[in-house]
Parts: C-alpha cells; sequence; structure tokens
C-alpha cells in the first residue's frame, strides 16, 4: 500500500505542481509532503492518546466482586500481587487482603508511568533509532524516481511492484515465525531489528558511493522495504515488553510522531545536496544527485542500530520475558 500510494502521489503531483522552474516545483512538492506527514503525525498521535485514554477508564469502573464474595479466595490476592508463592503465607499484619485493595495499593498512575518513559535515557536511542529507520526508508521510497533516473533505468514500476511485495511478505514471515525463532534459538526482537537496520544501513553507504550502484538497486529496495516492515511489526512489541502494555498507544504514539523528524532531516539534506552537486556542479564521479544524502542516512543507520545492539541487554533487563 506503501509503494502504490508513492507512486499514485508522484503521478498526481506531477499534474499538479508542473512548474517551469525545477526549483519551485522541487519546493512545492517538498512542501506538500512536509504537511502531510506533520498531518498524518498528529492524527496517529491523538489516536493513541484517545486509546489510552478509553483502556484506563475501562480499567478504573472494573471490580472483582468475586473475591470479596468468598472468604476462600480472599488471600489470592497474595499471591497475583507477589512473584513469590510465600506470599501467599498469612501474617498478623495481613490476614485477609482482598483483591482490589492489593491491586491498587500496587498499582502505578498513567502519568506517573509516562513520566517515568519521558525521563528514561535509554529511550533516546530507540527514539532516534525508530525515527531515522523510518525516515531513510520514506526518503528512499520517495525519491525512488529520481533515483532510478539518475541511474538510467526505467523500471519504476517495477521496483515499487518489488518493494510492495517483498513489504507484505516479510510482514507475514515477521509475524508468523518470529515467535518460534526467537524461542527456539535464543534470539531477541531487538536483536532482529539492529541487524535489519545496519543492513538497510549498509545498502544506503553502498547506493551513495559505489560507482555501478544500478547493477544492485533491487537488492537495496528489497533492504528498505524489509527494514520498514519490520520496524511497524517488532517494534511495538519491544515497546510493549520494556515499557509496558498499558501505556503502549502514549509511546508508540510518541515514536510516529517524532518519525517525522528523520524525513524532515533528510529532505533538507537532499535540498542542499542537490543545489551544490547537481544545479552548480559539473562533478561526473556522483552517481546520484543524493549521494551524500544517502552516505548520512547510512552511516547514521549503520551507527544508531549497532548502538542499539550494544544496548541489547540492558533494555532485555526491564523486560519481563525474553523478546
Amino acid at each position: 500500500m506503501i509503494a502504490f500510494s508513492t507512486f499514485l502521489e508522484i503521478h498526481m503531483l506531477q499534474n499538479w505542481f508542473d512548474e517551469s522552474d525545477p526549483t519551485k516545483a522541487f519546493q512545492h512538492k517538498l512542501r506538500f509532503f512536509m504537511i502531510t506527514l506533520c498531518a498524518s503525525s498528529i492524527f496517529a498521535f491523538l489516536g493513541c492518546k484517545i486509546t489510552d485514554r478509553t483502556e484506563k477508564n475501562e480499567h478504573e469502573t472494573e471490580h472483582f466482586s468475586s473475591f470479596n464474595a468468598s472468604p476462600l479466595l480472599s488471600g489470592g490476592s497474595a499471591v497475583l500481587g507477589s512473584h513469590s508463592p510465600k506470599a501467599a503465607i498469612a501474617t498478623e499484619d495481613l490476614e485477609y487482603v482482598q483483591l482490589d485493595d492489593q491491586m491498587s495499593a500496587s498499582s502505578v498512575s498513567y502519568k506517573h508511568k509516562i513520566s517515568r518513559f519521558l525521563r528514561d535515557p535509554l529511550m533516546y536511542p530507540l527514539n532516534m533509532t525508530f525515527f531515522m529507520a523510518v525516515g531513510a526508508t520514506e526518503f528512499f521510497l520517495t525519491n525512488l524516481s529520481s533515483i532510478l533516473s539518475s541511474l538510467d533505468q526505467n523500471t519504476l514500476d517495477y521496483n515499487l511492484q518489488l518493494y510492495s511485495i517483498t513489504s507484505t511478505a516479510i510482514r507475514f514471515v515477521i509475524m508468523v515465525a518470529t515467535d518460534h525463532v526467537c524461542a527456539k534459538y535464543g534470539i531477541s526482537r531487538l536483536s532482529i531489528l539492529a541487524s535489519l537496520i545496519v543492513m538497510c544501513g549498509l545498502g544506503h553507504v553502498y547506493l551513495s558511493s559505489w560507482p555501478i550502484a544500478g547493477l544492485h538497486i533491487n537488492v537495496i529496495v528489497m533492504l528498505n522495504a524489509v527494514l520498514n516492515s519490520g520496524l511497524y511489526t517488532l517494534f511495538p512489541a519491544v515497546l510493549a515488553a520494556v515499557y509496558g502494555f498499558d501505556i503502549l498507544g502514549t509511546t508508540y504514539g510518541i515514536f510516529s510522531c517524532c518519525s517525522i523528524i528523520g524525513n524532515m532531516l533528510l529532505n533538507l539534506v537532499y535540498g542542499v545536496d542537490y543545489t551544490r552537486n547537481c544545479v552548480n556542479s559539473t562533478d561526473s564521479n556522483l552517481v546520484i544527485c543524493s549521494t551524500y544524502t544517502f552516505l548520512l542516512s547510512g552511516v547514521v543507520l549503520t551507527v544508531l542500530g549497532s548502538l542499539i545492539y550494544c544496548l541489547k541487554n540492558r533494555y532485555l533487563a526491564r523486560a519481563h520475558e525474553n523478546f
């Protein structure tokens, strides 16, 4: 769907912004994508906030009257409130403990969880990795037409189909096989995500530096599709395991809202890159007009993916299970 919508946008924008001056046409297209991404990010964040509030209100209205009705079940709250079976032993101070009292005593407020999440220093490497990875893949897909033109390839339809098919197939494989692979081989989802980011980053570096990048453009298209699908499939599971499922809507909403930063940053760099190296320069060694932009995105993705892998054990220590 992403590839299909991008294909439609390319043809629609050609009719809407048919300017004689290519610089003005590029500025209009860049403004259009910036407004569209800002609006989609804001709507996604608002939707996640509404979902969290709704779930919070539903949780507050729940009552455990069945535990209050029977004295035989009143001690069950001690077992449910602790990881140790020894907590079920009655003491003088805690002889009849009701489940709702135990739950309310051990519960943490929604605002406190969000505040703790925002103050967590390990959140920022994850956030930076997410918005740069999303921005790099979306930037690649948006500029795929100009990349292929620079490489003298008229295969936009084929590469968009390849991107769409790869993205759909990878989503299906991740959803079906991730739990089995992680449980059997002891590989965490965070390790898989970090490896996908590093592989895509190396693909961007290869696209920017190799003189014959057009020979393997299909591989780079597939790497970007794999990373984009892996992010939106694995990242919510990582956030739920590290920061909790009850605030997943807000945490994932914040990450999704920040993803526009990576796209905007790379588009701004691409504007400078295009002006200096394609309009005002006659350097024949450049493969594509966005050579330095992809070099920057490739290096950043490789560094951030390696950083996340190095911090993997710290994230795993916060999770309740090996995710």
